[in-house]
This record gives structure tokens, sequence and C-alpha cells, in this order.
């Protein structure tokens, strides 16, 4: 795998599961991690889990099915990347 220390890792579907664990792995290999998920409860709780763990961690709700949620993620990654409107900067 290359080197993703200091780099920012995006995960759809990071709340559960496989997603889940690529978020963790990345996130110990020093990457900072933004997910999304369906569900804001186990969202938040992936979230808080990952950022319990040391890993700079944030996520927005999104449902890849629509298009609209995709382009507000994309949009949310983008700020926390360029205007560093995410609170792991």
């Amino acid at each position: 795998m290359k080197d993703v220390k200091d780099k920012v890792v995006v995960i759809t579907g990071g709340s559960t599961g496989i997603g889940f664990s690529f978020a963790g792995q990345f996130g110990r290999e020093g990457a900072k991690i933004i997910i999304c998920g369906l569900r804001e409860n186990r969202l938040d709780e992936a979230v808080q889990s990952l950022r319990a763990s040391g890993i700079e961690a944030e996520g927005t709700v999104c449902d890849v099915s629509k298009r609209e949620d995709v382009e507000t993620f994309a949009d949310f990654a983008w700020d926390c990347i360029r205007f560093r409107r995410c609170r792991y900067e």
C-alpha cells in the first residue's frame, strides 16, 4: 500500500463493515479520514470511535444512490480539505 500519512482518505459506507475497517486501517497509518454513511447514529458512533483511537476523522450522512447526496458529500470533503473546515484541521 502507498504511504497515506498526512493524506486525506474519503470512504463511502465508512460507518460500518468493510468501510469502517478501511477507515481504521488508513487512520492508523496516519491518514485523515472523511466518511459517509446512511444512518446518522451509526455515522456519529463511527466518527467518535475513530477519534477515540487517535484518528483524525469527520463524517456526514450520504445515500450514494442519490446524486444530490453524493455531490453534497463531495463538497463536504473538498471543504474539509481546501478550507480546513473540519475539526481535525
